[in-house]
């Protein structure tokens, strides 16, 4: 496999980890705007918890393939 195809091969993850933090942090603010009535600050802070540990494992998972992107690219 050359050098292209493996940095063509790792794109797809990468633009996925970033669409998937995305539509987490969205998914929550549509949640928290729809149970606005019954919304407590437990109930909001224990959301805005679980979107932050989502969406930075969805980062991570990112920056991971764009260093092992970075590495290829150095490759002669």
């Amino acid at each position: 496999m050359s050098k292209k195809e493996s940095i063509q091969a790792l794109l797809p993850m990468y633009y996925f980890a970033y669409i998937l933090s995305a539509s987490i942090v969205i998914l929550i603010i549509l949640w928290i705007i729809a149970n606005y009535e019954k919304f407590t600050i437990p109930i909001g802070v224990s959301a805005l918890i679980v979107e932050a540990l989502f969406a930075s494992i969805s980062i991570y998972i990112a920056l991971q393939v764009e260093k092992k992107i970075n590495e290829l690219e150095k490759l002669p």
